[in-house]
């Protein structure tokens, strides 16, 4: 998708936000645990309590740090590409044709005063 003069980079804004959200959850099976301490008989692996506030706390727990990533960049950087041909001649053998490409992330750099 071309925004503003550049492609923007969904790859690694995609990435961030999945490994936000997986990172905040991952205490959610902690928690489960820390439920089967305090009160064994109505949590354990086998009902169907324990993952509920299992898979409620993985949401809960995800979204926090899933929402301040899209607090901090919103939408996803540009990407700058240059395309480079470069022709080789040596004699009068055939001509190698040689193409470069090169991309490059521009990440806005924010200024504290």
């Amino acid at each position: 998708m071309t925004l503003l003069g550049g492609q923007l980079d969904f790859g690694d804004w995609v990435k961030g936000l999945v490994a936000a959200f997986i990172g905040g959850g991952a205490g959610a099976f902690s928690a489960g645990l820390s439920a089967i301490v305090v009160d064994h008989n109505d949590f354990n692996i086998y009902t169907l309590k324990f993952w509920q506030l299992v898979f409620g706390t993985f949401i809960i727990g995800g979204l926090v740090p899933f929402f301040a990533y899209l607090h901090q960049r919103p939408i996803p950087d540009t990407i700058d590409k240059e395309h480079t041909v470069k022709t080789i001649t040596q004699g009068n053998k055939e001509p190698i044709v040689v193409e470069t490409m090169k991309e490059t992330s521009k990440e806005k750099i924010e200024t504290k005063e």
